[in-house]
């Protein structure tokens, strides 16, 4: 949550890569949470992980957690597929983290992802909002 509040004040490239790198460290640490889970990589943990409702869902997951590594300077800073189509935007480092952290849903069991995400230490108390001010020229409007 760190990263996204820093990426919403700078709009930076650093901070674009950190919000895509952390999503993908929290995906893989759920990942390796389950009880079932084998592997030394994301892949092969979500391989070993049957919570899939279909394996093209397992697959995409897959896939879109390869963005983080082929991107350079998210994580391995290596393109292994040639040259990128283009540079990291801002809406890649809002979307894929986005798809990465909802699909780690599958890795809980019931888990509520909001409780997950959640940093209980940091979160300012919650008051309720204060009623709307009513404006002088709209307390004297007539109502038909």
């Amino acid at each position: 949550m760190y990263a996204f509040h820093a990426l919403q004040r700078s709009h930076a490239e650093p901070d674009m890569k950190t919000c895509i790198h952390k999503a993908g460290m929290l995906a893989e640490a759920l990942a390796s949470a389950r009880p079932e889970a084998r592997g030394n990589n994301f892949a092969a943990l979500c391989n070993s992980i049957h919570c899939w409702p279909n394996p093209l869902a397992r697959e995409a997951i897959k896939k879109l957690y390869e963005f983080s590594s082929d991107s350079p300077g998210v994580r391995h800073n290596i393109v292994r597929r040639g040259n990128l189509p283009r540079a990291l935007e801002m809406r890649d480092s809002m979307i894929v983290p986005l798809l990465l952290v909802t699909a780690t849903i599958y890795f809980g069991s019931n888990t509520d992802l909001l409780d997950t995400l959640r940093s209980h230490s940091t979160e300012p108390v919650q008051e309720p909002p204060d009623p709307p001010a009513i404006t002088e020229s709209a307390a004297n409007v007539a109502l038909p």
